[in-house]
């Protein structure tokens, strides 16, 4: 009987989990704090769980391979970009790109800068925006 056609090769059985590949990621810890190391384009990344929980990490380190794999952007802690991190990189693609004129540009982002300033990206919600609208 040839290896293909044996019932078991090509279905291993469920409790079986596959063995890591090199570049799928690692977990380690640092202190009491499990981190995680994964690659996108062949470049480390190390982040933070921010947790003592060894599944909390995995968790993590499963989103960033889903993304990874998914072709969407891996953006580790998003939640942590703040508002004057995204008006710069704005600053910085209406230079690179030519799609503004950075001086009207640093106009209109001169208000919203003294209203949001320090705040994280996912702090701005609605109702801020909102009060903002109203303050203006």
């Amino acid at each position: 009987m040839s290896p293909l056609s044996e019932p078991h090769a090509a279905n291993p059985p469920a409790n079986r989990q596959r063995k890591p590949r090199r570049g799928d990621g690692t977990l380690y810890q640092r202190g009491s704090v499990w981190w995680v190391k994964f690659y996108v384009h062949g470049r480390a990344h190390y982040e933070s769980s921010r947790s003592p929980d060894k599944d909390v990490a995995l968790r993590l380190l499963d989103t960033r391979r889903g993304q990874r794999a998914s072709g969407a952007p891996v953006q580790p802690r998003l939640d942590l970009v703040t508002y004057q991190e995204a008006a710069e990189a704005l600053r910085t693609h209406y230079t690179v790109t030519g799609a503004r004129d950075l001086a009207e540009a640093d106009g209109r982002l001169a208000h919203l800068t003294a209203f949001f300033g320090q705040d994280r990206l996912p702090a701005i919600t609605a109702d801020r925006t909102e009060t903002y609208a109203r303050r203006r």
